[in-house]
């Protein structure tokens, strides 16, 4: 929409970084419980952020996409098709 949207990345309450369309991010992140959440700051403020509960297993790899609707909602969901079972 012609707005450079900057996604903040953050794990268990702490920010890793931040991303622009078509970025990513690779870590390793422990096993067990973990809380991802997105954060996008914008022109007319924050939008509301968008947290997801999972539990990693240490020998599976996990890839989430993060993105914008058109109603400015966030979004963050598990690609299961590039994600390891």
């Amino acid at each position: 929409q012609g707005i450079e949207h900057v996604f903040e990345l953050w794990v268990n309450g702490v920010k890793l970084a931040e991303l622009r369309a078509g970025e990513f991010l690779s870590t390793p992140v422990d096993p067990g419980t973990t809380f991802l959440e997105i954060r996008m700051f914008n022109v007319t403020g924050s939008v509301a952020p968008v947290q997801v509960e999972t539990i990693f297993d240490s020998d599976k790899r996990y890839l989430y996409r993060a993105g914008i609707d058109g109603q400015v909602r966030l979004h963050l969901r598990r690609d299961l098709t590039l994600s390891s079972k």
